[in-house]
This record gives structure tokens, C-alpha cells and sequence, in this order.
């Protein structure tokens, strides 16, 4: 059986290191369906977004010194149906060069991870 859930987290005042904004739950692969950034300064920031994989140790830069002008209006970073996808105990990480300057609103849909290999899935799919 599995579960899932619409969830939203956030992180305020990001400053100049990365930040883990969110991190796929273990046993969950989540969607990221919506990541909002909003500069919470006065002057432009850059901002960068790191996607961290666990199954690989290893970190991608999704974004590297993205300008986000002041403002009322969060930046929309995914929009226009982009989705970033992340397994389980992956992570979204983000940095400003600035201290305490980016307020992020992140949506995700967790989905449990079926339990067991492909080869079951194929034994269990509609023929």
C-alpha cells in the first residue's frame, strides 16, 4: 500500500551557506512542485540550489547565482509544470550571498516507495 501526501516546509533568513530546505523522507520519494524564493532585502541577492544524492554521495548545482531583485512577490524557481524529483534521504539545498536575505517556501508530494524490486512491479503490473 502506499501512502502520500501533499506537504510544504520552508526555511527564513537563508544566508551564505547551504541550507537544507528539504529532504525527501527515508522510504518516500518526494515531487517538488513548487519552490519559491523571496529576497527579503533591499538590494539584489544571487542564490544558489544544490540537489544533494544520497544513493550517489554526491551534489549537482540545479542554479548557480540566480538574481532575485527585492520585492513583495516570491521568485517562482519551478513554474510552468517543472518538477524536481528526489529519493529517498535526498536533499534541497540553497545559498544566498547574502546573510539572512532569502525567506523559501518549498511544496512537495510525497509518495511512499513500493517495497521491493522492479521485478515485482512487473509481476504485479496489468497485462
Amino acid at each position: 500500500m502506499t501512502t502520500e501526501g501533499f506537504k510544504i516546509r520552508g526555511a527564513a533568513s537563508v544566508g551564505t551557506s547551504f541550507v537544507n530546505v528539504y529532504s525527501a523522507p527515508v522510504g518516500f520519494t518526494s515531487v517538488i512542485i513548487g519552490l519559491d524564493l523571496c529576497n527579503i532585502t533591499v538590494s539584489n541577492i544571487d542564490v544558489d540550489i544544490q540537489i544533494y544524492d544520497s544513493s550517489l554521495a554526491t551534489t549537482f548545482n540545479v542554479v548557480i547565482g540566480k538574481t532575485i531583485a527585492p520585492g513583495d512577490d516570491p521568485f517562482p524557481f519551478i513554474a510552468n509544470g517543472h518538477k524536481l524529483v528526489l529519493e529517498s534521504g535526498d536533499e534541497l539545498r540553497i545559498k544566498s550571498n547574502t546573510a539572512a536575505s532569502l525567506d523559501v517556501t518549498v511544496s512537495s508530494l510525497e509518495n511512499a516507495d513500493i517495497i521491493g524490486s522492479s521485478s515485482n512491479l512487473e509481476n504485479n503490473a496489468i497485462s
